[in-house]
């Protein structure tokens, strides 16, 4: 309950729905997380610990029962998830919104670095 609140978000993301039909209350209205500014070095390579599927026409990411969403734009960035390819690389080729998911992945668990 501590890392799905209830629920799983792809699940909802599947069925076409706004939250996961175990979820009694959106996440929202139980917490709200301050926003913070992740801070890393533009040199850190990061490394992928995940397995990648395709369901219903989308690209997800699966890491220890988590299932969290590709975008569209950060597919061409998976294969570099290997410790390939630095931040500042990541930035150069594939934007600040690449980048900015990949934070969110480490800070998940899902990357870590090389």
């Amino acid at each position: 309950f501590s890392v799905c609140h209830g629920g799983c978000r792809a699940q909802a993301l599947l069925l076409g729905e706004v939250q996961d039909p175990l979820i009694q209350t959106p996440l929202s209205e139980r917490f709200t997380r301050p926003e913070s500014t992740l801070r890393l070095f533009a040199g850190l390579c990061p490394v992928g610990n995940f397995a990648v599927q395709q369901e219903q026409g989308m690209t997800l990411i699966v890491h220890k029962g988590q299932v969290v969403p590709v975008p569209e734009v950060c597919i061409p960035l998976l294969p570099h998830l290997q410790g390939d390819l630095s931040l500042r690389g990541i930035q150069q080729t594939y934007g600040d919104a690449a980048l900015q998911w990949v934070g969110m992945l480490y800070q998940q668990g899902i990357v870590d670095w090389a």
